[in-house]
């Protein structure tokens, strides 16, 4: 939370930063995905994770590890017990993380408002946090020069894609 904090402070005096090193996206989603088997397995979730091809590219390790980690660990915090499937590739010049889930999706009148500050779902006393997850990943996958986009799937469910320039 201290550093959640931080990141925001940071951003609001414009001295939020990323320093960019050549990386496998792949390799470092799947490190990520790996480290949450835990909080997955106590959501009563499956996660999964696709990505076999290496995607190389210039970005901050430790941002876009955060930005995974907010992004699953959203998913299982408001699709308990829901699928969660995670996914890299390459679409030409474009590294495209996504993350999906079949939970109940996200509040139509909050998906235009989704990125902001201090923005969650009514559920947030349930599930806890302080609506900055998603405002940081934003500014994060930005910063990186990329788009972060979320909207509800037919039948059900979430989904979170990140685009980031190679």
């Amino acid at each position: 939370m201290i550093s959640t904090l931080l990141d925001v402070s940071r951003l609001s005096a414009g001295q939020f930063t990323v320093s960019p090193e050549a990386l496998d996206l792949t390799a470092l989603v799947g490190e990520v995905v790996a480290g949450l088997a835990a909080q997955s397995s106590s959501a009563g979730a499956v996660l999964e994770f696709a990505g076999g091809t290496p995607v190389r590219g210039r970005w901050d390790r430790l941002r876009l590890e955060q930005v995974t980690t907010n992004l699953v660990a959203n998913a299982l915090r408001h699709a308990p017990g829901s699928p969660v499937a995670v996914s890299v590739h390459r679409d030409q010049e474009t590294a495209v993380i996504l993350v999906e889930d079949r939970g109940p999706g996200v509040p139509q009148e909050l998906l235009p408002r989704l990125f902001e500050r201090f923005v969650h779902g009514g559920d947030a006393p349930r599930h806890g946090g302080l609506g900055l997850g998603l405002y940081i990943s934003h500014r994060i996958v930005t910063a990186h020069g990329g788009t972060i986009t979320a909207e509800n799937r037919p039948g059900g469910g979430a989904a979170f894609t990140v685009r980031l320039p190679i």
